[in-house]
């Protein structure tokens, strides 16, 4: 079986005020995480390893929550172990 190792972050996921912050081109935090997560899964297959190395997902205010695991759920791949980010 072949898989890869890849790195990623800063993917700020739930997190509305980041697509203001970095003029990203999206109008809506979920329009946003629908987006990376589709690109992400053309990417990444469910046998690879992904260490996120920060700013992953946003876990506070109105924005985190139970949506943190649907996130989880849909992105492809295996996240890597002892990694922390912001």
């Amino acid at each position: 079986m072949t898989y890869e190792l890849l790195v990623d972050s800063r993917l700020s996921l739930l997190h509305l005020n980041i697509i203001r912050y970095c003029e990203r081109p999206f109008k809506s935090a979920e329009e946003m995480n629908k987006v990376i997560i589709r690109k992400h899964n053309e990417r990444v297959k469910p046998e690879d390893t992904v260490f996120f190395l920060g700013d992953f997902i946003f876990k506070g205010g109105k924005e985190g929550g139970e949506e943190n695991k649907e996130i989880d759920q849909e992105a492809e791949g295996k996240v890597g172990k002892g990694v922390c980010g912001s």
